[in-house]
Formats: structure tokens, C-alpha cells, sequence
């Protein structure tokens, strides 16, 4: 199974989870997505061992972006979210909806923020 090397794996787990905090997405249910353990996932995005290639274009799909995006440093792949915003997530039932869920599926306007 082939790899990605450790310099792309650095720039792909900070933008998997910084892209993971925009969609709310915990470690448990990013693993459940992608069809690996919690704990493989935390090793992974932790640095401990390296994401394969698949599990990048898992993660991708379950954050709504392209594979390339996950490879961009945060500032640029955010600017591709914001410029082609997700399908709307399904809604969760209302019996289950936190209190902090605003119904919200979009991302904020981050616009106004310059580098």
C-alpha cells in the first residue's frame, strides 16, 4: 500500500484537521466514515504513521473536497471550501440535534480575514 511521505503527511494532517474542526467532524466518526479504527485515525493524524493514499481520498469525500485539496496548506484549501461549498449535510433528527447546532450546513463568511 503505498504512502504518503512524511512531508506531504505534515501538510495533509494539518489541513485534514483543520478542515475536520470547519465540518464539526470528531476523530470517531471521521474513522467510521473512512472505514478504519478511532485509533488508527488519532495514530495517523497525529504523525505516529502515515496516511495511505485511499484513506486520503476517503477523507476527502467525507469532507466534501477534492483529494489535491487536502495536500494545499490550510489558508489556500480553505479558500477552495469557501469557493465551492460542500453538499448540504444530512440533517440530523431533532431528537439528537445539540444544543450548540444552529441547523447551520455552511460554512461562515471568513472573507473578511487577510493573511
Amino acid at each position: 500500500m503505498e504512502t504518503l511521505n512524511s512531508n506531504l503527511s505534515d501538510e495533509a494532517r494539518s489541513t485534514i484537521n483543520s478542515l475536520m474542526g470547519l465540518r464539526r467532524l470528531t476523530d470517531g466518526e471521521m474513522a467510521r466514515r473512512i472505514g478504519i479504527s478511532r485509533t488508527m485515525f488519532n495514530q495517523r493524524r497525529n504523525g505516529r504513521t502515515d496516511f495511505r493514499l485511499a484513506e486520503v481520498e476517503a477523507i476527502a469525500v467525507a469532507l466534501g473536497v477534492e483529494p489535491y485539496v487536502l495536500l494545499m496548506p490550510f489558508e489556500v484549501a480553505l479558500r477552495w471550501v469557501l469557493d465551492n461549498p460542500a453538499p448540504a449535510a444530512k440533517k440530523r433528527s431533532a431528537s439528537r440535534k445539540p444544543a450548540w447546532d444552529t441547523g447551520a450546513d455552511t460554512l461562515p463568511d471568513l472573507s473578511l480575514i487577510t493573511a
